[in-house]
């Protein structure tokens, strides 16, 4: 319980920061279109 509250409380602060969450160079992330997955 005590670790879910500290990895909350730390990514409420980055988003606050605004830092980490904008892809470089744009002024939001692309939009995520899934990854290949191979199947056998």
């Amino acid at each position: 319980m005590l670790l879910d509250l500290k990895i909350l409380c730390l990514t409420v602060k980055r988003v606050l920061e605004r830092k980490g969450v904008n892809q470089a160079g744009e002024a939001t992330m692309q939009e995520f279109m899934g990854g290949k997955v191979e199947r056998r």
